[in-house]
């Protein structure tokens, strides 16, 4: 059975610890989320301070402003006078979207980047994906106290983040979970786009978006958002989205010319869950929810995250993970000879995305993720892939058989067995 562990520790006494415990929830994203996770592990957690509106948190309005004030100092002192704006702790969503306008530009698309992030030092860079974070966290203070003066609970969460993490696309069925109807303990995929999806377009009044960045999730990694707010009833569900189908209604022909149907999952309307908080384990076990919020209120800083059994180490993980690296450190002659980047997408339960970069002469990569300059692109069920991988069929044959499809140079396909091992 497989098992997450979140493991949270006091800031000011790191020893102190608190484990949460969730159970992945059986659809194809939430096992192929599990196994993104299992590497997700191994790499450092950013801004390991990301808990939001939870009882005692350090966060103000005040403290968030100077932050983001701090942040565009430093940034302004790359390229003197970039930003214009300053934070205040009395600011509108207007400001806000100014603000996060900048980031947009600076920071561009997540596989374009623009020259400014491509040259900026590594502190400006830095400044700036905490100046996004700051903003989104005083978007969130905001809302959290106007729901507190209504007499409602906080929307309390968190988001786990990652460095360096890599990137796999969502399949069409994936989108299908998309929803706004969040539910207290539930854990759902983190955005992981630079820009915004439609529903922040909508949410912040946000007519000063540029429209390539307006971009749906397309994307998961293993980021996530961790939910503590009330779970939403059907009527408080049909309620919030009413406001937006109108919106929508009033800007059709303006999304119809950027590409969204309307009823088209893929707008991705909402997150998608991946897995739930098992409340009678640890803790948490026989706590209300406002008892458990007070309980994580103690432990606000993400010490790391452990995967427990299930299906993470499948086949199809062990040969990207284990054979062919073995294979090719003991055939470097294979780089030298291909010279090419494979992506290799398997499709599957435990398939996935995969790259295998013969590029670098000995020093061969193999890793989960995609990239958008390889020199093939290899698509195969895993089924097939693992036949393949054992010599029960011959890549010609895989190939006249359609049960490896490619795009990309036949001499590379050709390849695809000796690579597989």
């Amino acid at each position: 059975m497989s098992v997450i562990e979140f493991v949270l520790a006091k800031p000011d006494s790191l020893e102190e610890e608190l484990s949460l415990f969730y159970a992945p929830r059986d659809t194809p994203i939430g096992k192929k989320y599990f196994n993104a996770l299992v590497e997700g592990q191994r790499l450092t957690i950013l801004n390991q301070n990301r808990l939001h509106n939870f009882p005692g948190g350090p966060f103000n309005r005040y403290s968030i402003s100077e932050q983001l004030n701090q942040c565009i100092e430093a940034i302004n002192s790359y390229v003197p006078g970039l930003i214009q704006l300053r934070a205040e702790p009395e600011m509108s969503q207007e400001r806000l979207n100014r603000l996060h306008y900048y980031f947009e530009i600076l920071r561009g698309a997540v596989l374009h980047p623009p020259e400014f992030w491509s040259r900026a030092p590594t502190y400006v860079q830095a400044a700036l994906k905490q100046f996004n974070l700051l903003i989104h966290r005083f978007e969130d203070y905001e809302r959290s106290e106007q729901r507190s003066s209504s007499g409602l609970p906080p929307k309390a969460h968190m988001v786990l983040g990652f460095e360096e993490r890599p990137r796999h696309p969502l399949a069409d069925e994936d989108y299908l979970h998309c929803t706004k109807k969040l539910t207290f303990g539930a854990w759902y995929l983190a955005y992981c786009e630079t820009g915004k999806p439609l529903w922040d377009v909508f949410q912040d009044k946000d007519d000063i978006i540029k429209e390539a960045d307006i971009r749906p999730l397309h994307y998961y990694s293993a980021e996530g958002h961790l939910e503590f707010g009330a779970s939403m009833t059907d009527d408080e569900h049909e309620k919030l989205m009413a406001p937006f189908w109108a919106w929508w209604e009033q800007n059709e022909q303006k999304l119809r010319r950027l590409g969204f149907q309307k009823g088209d999952p893929k707008n991705a309307i909402g997150i998608i869950p991946v897995a739930d908080l098992d409340r009678q384990r640890g803790a948490v076990a026989g706590k209300s929810e406002e008892e458990i919020r007070e309980l994580i209120g103690r432990y606000q800083y993400m010490a790391r995250v452990v995967c427990h059994g299930g299906t993470a180490h499948s086949e199809v993980a062990q040969l990207f993970q284990e054979r062919i690296p073995k294979r090719l450190a003991k055939r470097p002659e294979l780089g030298w000879r291909v010279n090419a980047r494979y992506q290799f997408c398997v499709t599957g339960e435990t398939g996935g995305d995969w790259v295998v970069d013969l590029t670098r002469g000995k020093n061969a990569y193999v890793g989960a993720g995609s990239v958008d300059d390889a020199d093939i692109k290899v698509t195969m069920t895993e089924g097939d892939l693992l036949d393949l991988a054992r010599g029960a069929i011959s890549t010609q044959m895989a190939i006249v058989r359609r049960k490896l499809q490619f795009e990309g140079p036949m001499r590379l396909a050709l390849e695809v067995r000796q690579i597989l091992g």
